[in-house]
């Protein structure tokens, strides 16, 4: 998948810097439309580009022998953008849209997540009061889980989604 190549490109050494691996390429633009740029720069990488409509701007930028995926990653910093990889295309847009956009994603995730069936198991205790685990294991649940006891059988009652169940299941143990 090229988002892993150009992604694999960027390796981090031990001192926590980025190892650029690019075609060294040169740069002497002055109020170089970035669109210009950004276009040029997936000709030389060979990957896919696709520009935000909200981007714009002029670009002043003087490189010489620089790995293409690190005058990109300037490029993209001084004026304010990041990209995120869909399939083999590079999308290209402000970090403020980028990280909207992430979010959107993070809670439509977590919305399927939670709108999963419910299902319920019962939990017996040997060696443990069931009023006392049931009272630790209130913050495990998820916000449509439910727990009980069963006093009689030293019982917990847990209905909830099946991955938060399992997991208190092993929390038990």
């Amino acid at each position: 998948e090229w988002g892993a190549y150009l992604q694999g490109a960027e390796s981090i050494t031990s001192q926590g810097a980025k190892k650029y691996q690019g075609q060294p390429i040169s740069l002497n633009l002055k109020d170089a439309d970035i669109l210009d740029i950004l276009r040029n720069i997936g000709a030389i990488s060979g990957f896919n580009i696709v520009v935000d409509p909200g981007v714009r701007g002029k670009v002043t930028i003087h490189l010489e022998r620089v790995p293409w995926d690190q005058a990109l990653d300037i490029i993209l910093k001084n004026a304010g953008l990041g990209r995120s990889f869909e399939g083999n295309v590079m999308r290209v847009a402000s970090l403020q849209k980028l990280k909207q956009e992430e979010e959107q994603l993070r809670q439509l995730q977590e919305a399927r997540r939670l709108s999963a069936a419910l299902y319920t198991e019962i939990i017996y205790l040997s060696y443990a009061n069931a009023s006392t685990v049931s009272s630790l294991m209130e913050g495990h649940l998820s916000p449509r889980g439910v727990l009980g006891v069963d006093i009689r059988t030293n019982a917990i009652i847990v209905t909830d989604i099946r991955i938060f169940v399992e997991h208190m299941k092993t929390l038990i143990t």
